[in-house]
């Protein structure tokens, strides 16, 4: 009978970059060439940009004050034209993203992929696979989703349930980590 130390050399003589490729190749079918993979739409807190029109105030409204070069000249003491006298304007940061979706939790999902293993997932929760080296900081960032498919396309937004975890096997080509991640959604109670 092999000791456990015979084993783990065993196990670690064993070329896995095979398996992995394979794995990575199912993967990225299901992301490009079926129904899974889904174009979704990133949104990040809203981040507020100054007015090239006009100078601001410490406060930071507009001064009244027109900024040489800016779109629209205007005399004072009149509220800049361009950012209406707030000195800025709300931009909302957007980003796209291809990630396989999968909508039906419940059934769907084999219980060891299940954050906690059984753990029953509220109604609404959506699996979402993606490629870690491109997507995981989206998710850190405190996220909204929408997910855009022609099946599901009400514009429902949803946030992340848990923080996401590697899906697959660990590669030196990676460095060192999988190659993608499972992230768990639920449905967003209000916008930014």
């Amino acid at each position: 009978m092999a000791t456990a130390l015979q084993h783990r050399r065993r196990l670690a003589k064993l070329d896995t970059k095979g398996l992995t490729d394979r794995f990575d190749a199912s993967v990225e079918f299901l992301m490009g060439r079926s129904q899974y993979g889904v174009e979704c739409e990133f949104i990040y807190p809203s981040s507020t940009e100054p007015c090239p029109n006009c100078v601001p105030n410490s406060t930071g409204g507009s001064a009244g004050l027109y900024r040489v070069g800016g779109p629209m000249p205007f005399e004072r003491p009149e509220a800049c034209p361009y950012c209406k006298g707030r000195g800025g304007f709300d931009v909302a940061n957007r980003d796209t993203a291809i990630l396989i979706v999968i909508f039906d939790v419940q059934r769907g999902i084999p219980e060891w992929l299940k954050p906690g293993g059984t753990t029953q997932m509220p109604e609404g929760t959506v699996m979402v696979i993606g490629e870690r080296a491109k997507h995981w900081d989206k998710f850190i960032k405190g996220v909204k989703v929408v997910l855009n498919t022609d099946v599901y396309s009400d514009g429902t937004t949803y946030e992340l349930r848990n923080e996401p975890w590697p899906l697959g096997l660990f590669n030196a080509s990676h460095k060192g980590r999988s190659r993608w991640f499972i992230a768990y959604l639920t449905r967003s109670e209000g916008a930014f």
